[in-house]
């Protein structure tokens, strides 16, 4: 059986296009329109998240540009996930989401899109302690995924992969950043301040089985890894941000994300109705008491709570990812957690 019908997909963001309210109100509108709609968007629509959007497609329409999308990735499968380190359904429902909105102005708007996921890749080896072959299989099961999906999409709609390695070597950029790690005065307050803001974060990232053994540090040797990783994190980002800004911040370029926190970006939901990054969770088809069928993307945590009622063969991405060879049906109990 098949889980996505994508020529489906690509029929439908042709259907429901108001012509008259496009030459009403003009190209730009209908599309900032398209983008911000209740349905795609995720939280409330903000003044500075559709001032954001419109300079973006104000500017792309205006010089008849490919609209550029950049998809917040983590270009890693979450290691509490049953599924890691591969690619699952979590991966093709957000895919299936985001065109099910995007595909609709490239059936308009002659100059199409572009969407282009760029991850942090082999930088959570260093930071959290992932192994190298883990961000690998990931990565290539991910962009099988997109060539697969790029394949049957209308030529105006490009799927590309361009992660953060293509940019800059990473052994350098973790030279620098060990470096600025060993000199960095752990007293000072703001690294303080930062530390305890972030050490959680860590503490749910890092691994202590990974790219080396860490599993039989001391508690306190423990602590010294996790104070070291928000460190990287924090180093990491400025000095990625250094190398990629004019790529980041480019003219024709929409970051989306699936969080509600991150200026100067486009939250939306990984899949439809779910706020859970979809490289953090798990793809599922949930069924309600009504005995209605969803593609749902689901937390670790939240998975623990779902009872599984049976589990189907797929044949759509067999071939890409062990997890791509059957999708579990689960049903909600009283026991499932919110987060």
């Amino acid at each position: 059986m098949q889980i996505v019908n994508w020529q489906e997909t690509i029929d439908n963001s042709a259907k429901g296009i108001d012509r008259k309210a496009i030459k009403r109100g003009g190209v730009s509108d209908y599309i900032i329109r398209l983008l911000t709609k209740s349905s795609f968007r995720l939280g409330p629509l903000t003044e500075e998240v559709l001032e954001y959007v419109s300079s973006k497609v104000d500017y792309c329409v205006r010089n008849s540009l490919p609209i550029r999308f950049l998809p917040t990735t983590g270009s890693y499968k979450n290691i509490y996930a049953p599924s890691a380190p591969h690619s699952d359904w979590a991966e093709v429902f957000q895919l299936e989401f985001l065109l099910n909105n995007l595909l609709s102005i490239a059936a308009f708007y002659e100059p199409g899109i572009v969407v282009e996921y760029s991850g942090d890749t082999y930088t959570l080896c260093f930071i959290d302690n992932l192994k190298d072959e883990w961000i690998q299989i990931y990565n290539e099961e991910f962009d099988k995924i997109l060539e697969r999906v790029g394949s049957v999409v209308p030529r105006n709609c490009k799927l590309i992969l361009n992660n953060a390695e293509n940019f800059y070597d990473m052994k350098e950029l973790e030279s620098k950043v060990a470096k600025l790690v060993a000199q960095a005065n752990l007293d000072d307050p703001e690294i303080v301040k930062l530390i305890d803001k972030s050490k959680d974060h860590a503490i749910n990232n890092i691994c202590w089985d990974g790219r080396e053994d860490w599993s039989r540090l001391s508690d306190e040797e423990r602590d010294v890894k996790l104070k070291r990783s928000v460190l990287m994190h924090k180093y990491w980002l400025e000095l990625d941000f250094k190398e990629r800004k004019d790529y980041l911040l480019a003219d024709d370029t929409i970051t989306v994300v699936h969080r509600t926190d991150v200026p100067d970006s486009l939250p939306v939901y990984s899949a439809k109705g779910c706020d859970v990054q979809y490289w953090e969770g798990v793809g599922v088809i949930k069924e309600s008491s009504s005995c209605e069928r969803h593609k749902w993307v689901v937390s670790p945590k939240q998975l623990e709570g779902l009872h599984v009622v049976e589990e189907l063969d797929v044949d759509d991405f067999a071939a890409i990812s062990p997890e791509l060879e059957s999708i579990k049906v689960v049903k909600q109990t009283n026991k499932t957690s919110n987060r």
